[in-house]
């Protein structure tokens, strides 16, 4: 029995074995036919695209990536041409799209699995690109052309100061803007308005502004709201000043955040806000901070019309062209001190030059051949940060670092500094930044006060202190750094290391508004004004005194107090009452002694002698101005505004001619005069003299004998000093 289950055991087990044996065969040989198609397939495809570049694992994988998307791509176009020839419409009319006329694949699954007999072949004709789209792809391709235009007449009116040439830029604008381009429009806009390179056409350029304003134009708005500001060419209205230049600010235009801001700051049209204003100012400062490098940005020079007037002959920090002939005379002859400091005038842009890094490069050069200091520290920082002109090198910026401070130089200690503390062509070192800057900062170099608070504020390679931090970036910005100004406002704003002030904030972050790129307009003003074009130069006054600046806005009410421009006729010093208020506002002690005068002679305003005295008691107590306490001891000794005191008028004369030696002659005619009305009234009090008498004598005085009896004395002044200069 057991034998007998034993070989029936047996014989399943064979015929087992039998059956999966053969089965094992089947699928072998179907994998084999399988690969052999596979390995045929391969041969094709590498017969038809071989080349000699290495296959490796990144092709495959993206040769395997590309052929799931073909497949994929494929059944996407099946299913997309059966649905256009069911539907009989384009369903993606809308997109060009390239089509291949379609076939169904030999060794389709489908047609395997479930049809017996080849389906009829689809070939829809190709989809072509729809009109609109074409007409899209006209459209880009004509405004890169306008675009081009604009961009090339931008770069000649902003790179060039030939007349010729920048005439031939607005040509360009105007081919732009004919042709559409609203930013070339816009600028020819302002070119009508101040009439500088064109023709001044206030009403052209107040259409401009209105065509471009409705359509959200933030440049045009801000244009638009300074003529309503302003009065240029329209009635004036702060309301639509304000409508105008809040959108403007509020798309972000700088121009617009600028004027906006100042309004906030001094409540013109708007109460007063400093928050408001610190909002709008933080936003432009960081605009103009980021285009400045970390030389300190260029000083442009503004031109005070007045003080010129007053002081005839003084260049106000615009250098003599004799002096420059001179120092081009030493350049010339191998002094390299005078090839430096022409090096310093191109290379910063400042004192009337405009800023030029080719000729900065090239005094620099020969300088630094003859073994200056100052100037291989220069031209590291040229090589440091790099230009249009000369490109940017960290290892020559390096070499010239490094010869410098082997000399002493301030100048290449900041700047190896510099290197060592971002790593440009060394590793970073904070030890030695921090040696290098305290080198530069103790010799009082403005680079090195502000890397050094920098390394302070942020405790790089020391430990954070933000008071230094801060006496350092006062020091920098003492020295007309314009990002320690930038620092110094953040941490006022931000009351980090200071006790949080608001007013602070918004006169240092104004201060860095104000270097920005519209302080070159104060060039073209100038010179405009210079050449007789008053009416060009007072328009672009006008705009930078609404930006806020209190030079434009004095040199605004000068232009208006002599009556040298037609464009605002009316209300001439009305006019300029409100601008000299502004300016005096801002802290220039003329301007506030003109607001006394003004009042004093009624010119814009009624005659007030209380209001003028308070003026020049202002003018006195906070800036010991010479002129205004003459006027107070003038007004003291008659009586305007004030209880008549003679011993109070002596003591503003003694006061002013203290402050002034200008002020020594006429305080001297002065005092004679109080002298003889002493007298007078010295007589008058005598019982023993008949006080009618002296009336009497009083009567046949005429009413401006005071002035009378100056021009005696002073008459008389002249003999004497003239006889005792003759006798010597």
């Amino acid at each position: 029995m057991v034998g007998i289950c034993r070989s029936t055991l047996s014989l399943i087990v064979f015929l087992l074995f039998i059956c999966i044996t053969t089965e094992s065969r089947e699928i072998s040989n179907q994998d084999k036919d399988d690969n052999d198609r596979n390995s045929k397939a391969e041969q094709d495809t590498f017969k038809a695209g071989h080349t000699s570049e290495p296959i490796t694992l990144e092709k495959l994988d993206e040769n395997y990536i590309k052929g799931d998307q073909s497949e994929k791509t494929e059944k996407q176009e099946t299913e997309k041409s059966s649905w256009q020839d069911a539907t009989g419409s384009n369903a993606e009319a809308d997109v060009d799209v390239k089509q291949e006329p379609f076939k169904v694949r030999e060794h389709s699954p489908l047609r395997n699995n479930y049809h017996e007999q080849d389906p009829p072949l689809i070939e829809p004709s190709p989809v072509e690109t729809p009109p609109a789209a074409i007409n899209e792809m006209k459209k880009d391709d004509e405004y890169k052309k306008i675009n081009d235009v604009y961009e090339e007449g931008m770069s000649i009116i902003n790179n060039s100061h030939v007349w010729s040439t920048v005439i031939r830029g607005y040509q360009l604008l105007r081919d732009a803007s004919k042709m559409g381009h609203v930013e070339a429009e816009i600028e020819i806009g302002f070119a009508y308005l101040f009439g500088i390179y064109l023709k001044q056409q206030i009403e052209a350029a107040k259409e401009i502004f209105l065509k471009h304003a409705k359509d959200g134009n933030t440049r045009a708005q801000a244009g638009l709201g300074f003529m309503y500001a302003t009065g240029l060419g329209t009635n004036s209205s702060q309301a639509k000043a304000l409508v105008y230049l809040t959108f403007s600010a509020l798309g972000d235009d700088a121009m617009g955040r600028m004027m906006l801001g100042y309004r906030y700051w001094a409540g013109i049209g708007v109460p007063q806000s400093c928050e408001t204003s610190l909002n709008h100012y933080r936003k432009v400062a960081e605009q103009v901070a980021s285009t400045i490098k970390l030389t300190g940005g260029p000083l442009r020079l503004r031109s005070r019309l007045l003080d010129e007037e007053e002081n005839r002959g003084n260049s106000y920090g615009r250098v003599d062209e004799d002096l420059i002939q001179y120092y081009q005379f030493l350049a010339d002859k191998g002094e390299t001190s005078a090839q430096v400091t022409l090096g310093r005038l191109n290379y910063e842009g400042s004192q009337g030059f405009e800023q030029d890094h080719v000729k900065a490069f090239e005094y620099f050069t020969r300088a630094a051949d003859g073994g200056n200091a100052d100037a291989q520290g220069y031209l590291g920082k040229i090589f440091a940060q790099g230009s249009e002109k000369i490109k940017q090198n960290n290892e020559t910026a390096l070499k010239y670092f490094k010869q410098a401070t082997e000399q002493g130089s301030a100048v290449g200690q900041a700047g190896l500094g510099l290197m060592y503390l971002y790593g440009k062509g060394v590793k970073v070192d904070y030890e030695k930044a921090f040696k290098y800057f305290q080198a530069s900062a103790d010799q009082g170099w403005a680079e090195g006060q502000l890397h050094l608070g920098n390394m302070y504020f942020h405790g790089h390679g020391v430990q954070r202190d933000y008071k230094t931090a801060h006496r350092f970036f006062n020091l920098a910005a003492q020295n007309g750094h314009l990002l320690a100004l930038y620092y110094l406002a953040k941490m006022h704003a931000s009351g980090t290391g200071v006790v949080r002030t608001c007013r602070t904030a918004v006169e240092l972050y104004k201060n860095v508004c104000e270097r920005g790129r519209w302080s070159l307009m104060f060039e073209q003003a100038y010179s405009q004004y210079k050449a007789g074009h008053a009416d060009s130069a007072l328009t672009v006054y006008l705009l930078l005194a609404e930006l806020g600046y209190e030079v434009a806005q004095s040199n605004v009410a000068y232009i208006l107090d002599q009556g040298q421009s037609l464009i605002l006729p009316n209300q001439t010093y009305t006019r300029a009452l409100l601008h000299w208020e502004r300016a005096a506002t801002q802290g220039y002690p003329i301007a506030r002694i003109k607001l006394g005068d003004y009042h004093y002679y009624g010119k814009g305003t009624d005659v007030d002698y209380e209001i003028a005295a308070s003026h020049y008691k202002v003018a006195t107590e906070q800036d010991k101005n010479a002129q205004a306490m003459f006027n107070l001891g003038y007004m003291h000794e008659q009586g305007l505004g004030m209880k008549r005191d003679i011993h109070l008028a002596k003591r503003h004369y003694d006061m002013a001619a203290e402050a002034s030696p200008d002020a020594v002659a006429p305080v001297s005619l002065a005092l004679m005069k109080i002298g003889f009305l002493f007298a007078l009234e010295f007589l008058q009090n005598q019982r023993w003299l008949h006080t009618s008498s002296i009336s009497r004598f009083s009567l046949y005085l005429p009413e401006e004998w005071d002035l009378y009896l100056m021009t005696v004395l002073a008459l008389m002044l002249g003999f004497v000093l003239a006889y005792r200069r003759q006798m010597r």
